[in-house]
C-alpha cells in the first residue's frame, strides 16, 4: 500500500477564492495526490493550481446548479488528473482507467503499486464524490474497507465496500 502522505481537505480550500470554490472534490482529490507524489510543495498553492486547471480546461465547474450541476465530470477525470501531473512535472506516472471498482481489480492495481481516483455515485454517505485511495485494510469489525483520502477529513477515512453501489476508479501507477 502507498502511505498517503496527504489528507488536504476541502474545508481548507473553501476560502482560497473569493466567492469561494463549489462542487470541489475532483480539484481536492488530485491536489492530494499531487502532494503525495510531492509531499514538499504547498497544498494551498497546489489546489489553487489544480483548480485553474479544470476551470481553464472547462473540466473542473465550479458551481452547484440546483445541487445537481457542477464539479467534474468522470469523463474528463483521466485527462484532468494527467494535466495536473504535467503542471507539477510529475513524469513518473501513468494514468489509466479502471473501469467499475470490484474487489480484485482494485486488490490488483495495488500490487503494481498504483494510487487510485475514485469517482462514486448514490453512495449513502459521500453521494457523488471524488476521493482519492491508498490501500486496503479491515476496520474494527474487520469488514475489508478501502484506505481513503475523501477530502472531508482531515487525514485517511476507511470505506467499506459494501457501501460501493456504483463506483469508479481511475489508476495512477508508476512507470
Amino acid at each position: 500500500d502507498v502511505k498517503a502522505k496527504s489528507g488536504a481537505n476541502a474545508g481548507q480550500f473553501e476560502k482560497l477564492k473569493s466567492g469561494g470554490y463549489k462542487r470541489h472534490c475532483s480539484p481536492t482529490a488530485i491536489s492530494n495526490l499531487i502532494l503525495t507524489l510531492r509531499p514538499e510543495l504547498d497544498a494551498d498553492e497546489v489546489f489553487r493550481r489544480v483548480a485553474s486547471i479544470g476551470t481553464s480546461h472547462l473540466i473542473y465547474w465550479n458551481m452547484d446548479l440546483f445541487k445537481t450541476f457542477g464539479g467534474t465530470s468522470d469523463f474528463f477525470t483521466g485527462v484532468y488528473i494527467r494535466m495536473a501531473l504535467k503542471e507539477f512535472g510529475i513524469a513518473n506516472q501513468t494514468v489509466s482507467f479502471g473501469g467499475r471498482v470490484r474487489a480484485a481489480k482494485i486488490k490488483e492495481a495495488f500490487r503494481r503499486g498504483s494510487i487510485l481516483l475514485l469517482a462514486m455515485h448514490n453512495h449513502p454517505k459521500y453521494k457523488s464524490h471524488h476521493v482519492l485511495c491508498y490501500g486496503i485494510e479491515n476496520n474494527a469489525e474487520n469488514v475489508p474497507c478501502l484506505l481513503i483520502a475523501d477530502g472531508w477529513s482531515a487525514g485517511r477515512t476507511l470505506l467499506p465496500y459494501k457501501d460501493l453501489h456504483f463506483a469508479v476508479f481511475f489508476e495512477i501507477t508508476p512507470v
